[in-house]
């Protein structure tokens, strides 16, 4: 029985997550940024992204939207990481899936390194701690998977509340005109590279 892990993450917490977890379940992982429509055979498919604004950034939410999964009744697990606040993206791609006739199985939530500065400020001596911290959350979400643990009764619904966070996010999607380079950046182009989406040129 094969094992897919498809992962979005904007500054690698959850690419670093998504690469310890299929360690240890021994599964294949692959960005959802280039995997968009995917059509998969796969028994046990995880989804491991970052909280964008308590929600399920974009392209997760289109990922979900466009997987098709031809295996019956597939094991299927979700991972969230977040910095300051994870809000209830479990919710929201427990709701993408069941719209498609499936079942979110189990949900676990990491928290990790926030990286939005704009909102979040935090001290570089807490980072070690952090992602170590991290890492062995993820062995002990692993191990869960790997024994195929199912919570999914223990997943909260989507809610009034998520709602309008999720038309909040999507109304700062557009106001990515606001971001810009100062002076001060050395043109390393070291974000270009990174971006998983291609946003920066």
């Amino acid at each position: 029985m094969n094992k897919e892990i498809y992962y979005f993450s904007s500054t690698g917490n959850s690419q670093q997550i998504a690469s310890l977890i299929a360690q240890n379940i021994d599964a294949e992982v692959l960005p959802m940024s280039s995997h968009l429509g995917t059509n998969t055979n796969a028994s046990t498919i995880g989804l491991i992204f970052p909280s964008f604004f308590g929600t399920t950034p974009l392209i997760v939410s289109n990922f979900i939207d466009q997987l098709k999964i031809n295996y019956p009744k597939p094991y299927i697990f979700a991972v969230v990481c977040y910095g300051g606040y994870c809000g209830n993206p479990l919710a929201k791609a427990k709701y993408l899936l069941e719209a498609h006739g499936l079942k979110l199985n189990y949900g676990f939530t990491i928290p990790s390194v926030e990286n939005y500065i704009l909102d979040f400020s935090f001290k570089l001596e807490e980072i070690p701690e952090l992602l170590y911290t991290a890492q062995k959350k993820a062995v002990l979400a692993a191990q869960a998977i790997s024994e195929k643990t199912n919570n999914e009764n223990t997943i909260n619904d989507l809610t009034t509340d998520d709602l309008a966070g999720d038309k909040e996010y999507l109304e700062i999607c557009q106001r990515d005109d606001l971001f810009y380079v100062k002076d001060s950046c050395n043109s390393c182009s070291l974000c270009v590279k990174l971006c998983p989406m291609k946003n920066l040129e």
